[in-house]
């Protein structure tokens, strides 16, 4: 592990796993970030700092667990705050992870381009119903 003070020499690994990605897939022109659960929240930041990356999808973002989730997570969310990207906001009523509340708090804290989509009953797995 790095310790304090020590500069990085190589690039991020979600650079590296989007350059090689975009050279895989010779004709794309970008790529959608999709996340579900807490990979939700990693999407949000991976989209903010991912070369090539055209939008991002957040599949029932846990917003209301317990702080030991967070820890270390509050980048994610402020990445999403600030993204100008096109984005979709998927949550399911009946999620235990994540209040109607906090969703909707969320929802209106994200910036436009955004299509906010409600799963009326769906629980948090039970998305793809």
């Amino acid at each position: 592990l790095r310790g304090p003070g020590v500069r990085r020499t190589r690039p991020p690994k979600i650079q590296v796993a989007a350059a090689a990605a975009l050279r895989a897939f010779e004709g794309v022109e970008g790529i959608l970030v999709v996340g579900y659960s807490y990979g939700s929240l990693v999407a949000m930041r991976a989209a903010a700092e991912l070369p090539g990356a055209i939008g991002w999808a957040a599949l029932n973002p846990p917003l209301d667990y317990g702080r030991a989730l967070f820890l270390g997570s509050g980048a994610h969310l402020a990445a999403a705050r600030a993204s100008a990207l096109p984005k979709l906001l998927v949550h399911g009523t009946d999620d235990q992870f994540c209040s109607d509340a906090a969703f909707d708090r969320f929802a209106a804290e994200v910036p436009e381009p955004k299509v906010v989509v409600l799963d009326e009953g769906a629980p948090h797995f039970d998305i793809r119903r």
